[in-house]
């Protein structure tokens, strides 16, 4: 299968080179709907690297006390914290969710899963601290990547530089994601067949607005092209792929392309971390017969589509 060199966008030249960066973004946006981001301020891709593979390595019993009420019915959480694989869906991966820690959540918050507390391993070894403050720090790291692309976009489209700051201020949404695809141990189901391809993850795109993912140096990476052919990515040291949700290529009348992708099986075990830059909860992003849509309810709406989220009760979500 051909591999694709998606285009790569640096960073550290966002600010010097403005328009120059903005109008490479927005090309890329509008053709293969995937960029690579090089040289991301405070990214520390070896030691995202090294924590990702610590949290799984962990007792499965430990993990399993992090879990959402769905797999631990001890659970208060039914968003943030630790899911394990199941035999039985196309979607073979464990996961582990964090959300922006937030200093203070009111009654209506309380009531709204997205904005549950983070679950951490209670963990006092050197390393069960070291992860907790990485994580909080990675995830501010991201959110500030995030905040630059929506400008970067925003420049692109001729639109001010602050446009779209304002959907973001207040108590984001946003969710870390460390995902580990491990060779699976068992027949797959005949749905997770492709050919000759064995999925992790089945064909989708993402919700929301944009997915800043480090896939470290593992293959598995797959997008369609512009004819409609899957292609792999070449993973890229020290980088982050980043690409929109359906939401932003909405907002954007389709100008740029929520790209379908999937993760096949290469019968190693996989490590990925996705970061999910979202909005706040009440964040307008639209209107429908007049009636202004918030961002929360239609990110339920979206999630539920998804094997790990589709028994969920999201609580209060108008």
């Amino acid at each position: 299968m051909e591999h694709v060199h998606i285009p790569v966008i640096d960073m550290s030249a966002a600010k010097a080179k403005r328009a120059e960066t903005a109008a490479r973004l927005g090309a890329a946006l509008e053709s293969v709907g995937f960029v690579c981001l090089e040289k991301v301020p405070d990214f520390d891709s070896d030691e995202l690297h090294r924590m990702t593979q610590w949290f799984f390595s962990l007792p499965l019993s430990t993990k399993n006390k992090l879990a959402t009420k769905r797999w631990n019915p001890a659970s208060k959480n039914v968003y943030r914290g630790y899911f394990p694989s199941v035999r039985n869906e196309v979607s073979y991966k464990e996961g582990y969710e964090i959300g922006r820690a937030l200093s203070s959540c009111d009654s209506r918050d309380r009531q709204i899963a997205l904005y549950e507390p983070n679950q951490w391993p209670e963990e006092n070894s050197k390393d069960g601290v070291r992860f907790c403050d990485f994580m909080e720090k990675y995830h501010e790291t991201m959110s500030n990547c995030g905040m630059e692309v929506m400008r970067l976009i925003a420049c692109s489209l001729g639109m001010e530089n602050d446009t779209f700051d304002g959907l973001f201020m207040k108590k984001p949404l946003s969710t870390l994601r460390l995902l580990h695809y491990p060779p699976r141990d068992c027949e797959p189901i005949p749905q997770a067949r492709d050919g000759h391809f064995t999925l992790h993850c089945s064909d989708h795109t993402d919700s929301g607005f944009v997915t800043l993912l480090s896939t470290f140096h593992y293959g598995g990476l797959q997008i369609r092209d512009e004819d409609d052919q899957w292609v792999n990515v070449e993973p890229r040291p020290n980088a982050l792929v980043m690409n929109i949700g359906d939401m932003l290529a909405r907002m954007t009348k389709g100008k740029y392309k929520a790209t379908r992708h999937r993760v096949v099986d290469l019968g190693v075990d996989r490590f990925s971390v996705p970061f999910f830059f979202e909005p706040s909860f009440d964040a307008v992003i639209g209107e429908v017969d007049g009636e202004k849509v918030k961002y929360g309810p239609w990110l339920v709406k979206k999630m539920k589509e998804f094997a790990e989220y589709k028994d969920t009760d999201f609580g209060m979500v108008n």
